[in-house]
């Protein structure tokens, strides 16, 4: 069985081969190899459209022209977005459905590829602040020793807070009674 998210392609083939021996649909197949049966009519449509070639990875880049053709392909033949991602190759159905919705929404402007949003700079994460607390106090530079300081005083701030919540907790349960 896999219990793996992303498939190979020796599983997809294998799942196939299956199919094309025994027959067996995709409910089934699902039960036999542990994988969604969406993924399994997916890669039956794939296969049947473009053979073995259709399960191999492909980039997930494409064109704006490329995507308005299979838009306009896609009202012309009135097709489902399954339809045409199996008919153009394109390995998941949600992509093309994605794409009528942008193209919905904002016209062939929103089919172009969106530039990614830039991450933010955090300061010093988890993993070098246990370093630093780990570190001797004489190996410790003045920016270090501010940092453990900071530190120190919230955790302690934390530790006072937490206390008077569970005082004040308890003395709510002794007056309740």
């Amino acid at each position: 069985m896999f219990f793996i998210t992303k498939y190979s392609f020796d599983d997809k083939c294998q799942i196939i081969d299956y199919h094309l021996a025994t027959g067996d649909g995709a409910r089934r197949l699902s039960r036999r190899f542990g994988v969604g049966p969406s993924h399994i009519r997916n890669w039956l449509s794939l296969y049947q459209h473009h053979g073995y070639e259709g399960l191999t990875k492909r980039s997930g880049h494409f064109s704006v022209a490329f995507k308005t053709s299979v838009l306009s392909k896609m009202r012309a033949e009135s097709w489902s977005a399954k339809t045409a991602s199996a008919h153009f190759g394109i390995a998941s159905p949600s992509t093309v459905a994605t794409w009528a919705k942008r193209f919905a929404q904002a016209g062939e402007a929103g089919l172009s590829r969106r530039p990614k949003r830039m991450k933010r700079k955090r300061p010093k994460g988890r993993a070098d602040l246990d370093e630093i607390l780990d570190k001797p106090v004489e190996e410790m530079t003045a920016e270090e020793l501010r940092e453990e300081l900071l530190y120190r005083r919230a955790e302690t701030d934390y530790l006072k807070k937490l206390e008077a919540l569970v005082r004040e907790q308890r003395s709510d349960e002794n007056n309740d009674r």
